[in-house]
């Protein structure tokens, strides 16, 4: 299970710098989530026809067949969007390749570790914007909408956030927080 999870988190950690806006971060969570379902799909088809011996090429052709067609709806409804994250939605076919190759007899297990990214996601990319740019954005045809904004952080913000590094060192802040309430969650289930 550890073994898993780390793979999965390895398999997504190219994704870590397109994160740096919440409305990247909900089009890649949506994409994704797509290509899970796909890879399900795909996974139990293979299994009930059984070509097992053919399942990483099968997989593979259906997870990028999906995510060229995310992309193309992607760039009907978001054209500015598309051309900054198709390549990520390409990536994330790949992802789901080795999420799905981890746990290649349980594609239920392998999908419901995945399924943990999408939130983190979504909450990392809030607040590595928020404490950059002062903002909160979400997609819109003509590029990005700022739903939340707060000028002072706009204006004396920290740009750090929004580099690589600033979203390295996030992402290292939120596992030693993960990491710190599960031992604390461990610790009061045994007292009790």
């Amino acid at each position: 299970m550890k073994k898993e999870t780390v793979v999965c988190a390895l398999a997504l950690a190219p994704l870590v710098p397109a994160m740096s806006r919440l409305s990247y971060a909900l089009v890649l969570g949506s994409a994704f989530f797509i290509l899970l379902l796909v890879g399900i799909l795909s996974a139990k088809a293979i299994s009930r026809i059984g070509l097992r011996e053919s399942h990483p090429a099968i997989l593979l052709a259906a997870l990028t067949a999906t995510a060229s067609l995310f992309v193309l709806a992607l760039r009907a409804l978001y054209p500015l969007l598309a051309v900054s994250l198709s390549f990520f939605v390409h990536i994330l076919a790949v992802s789901g390749l080795v999420v799905f190759s981890v746990s290649s007899d349980d594609t239920d297990r392998a999908a419901s570790i995945a399924l943990y990214a999408i939130p983190f996601f979504l909450v990392f990319a809030a607040a590595r914007e928020f404490l950059s740019f002062g903002m909160l954005t979400v997609p819109a045809p003509s590029g990005l909408v700022a739903i939340v904004s707060v000028p002072a952080i706009a204006e004396y913000g920290m740009p750090f956030w929004a580099t690589a590094g600033g979203a390295l060192f996030l992402a290292g802040a939120f596992v030693w927080i993960a990491k710190r309430a599960r031992r604390m969650a461990s610790l009061y289930s045994r007292r009790a």
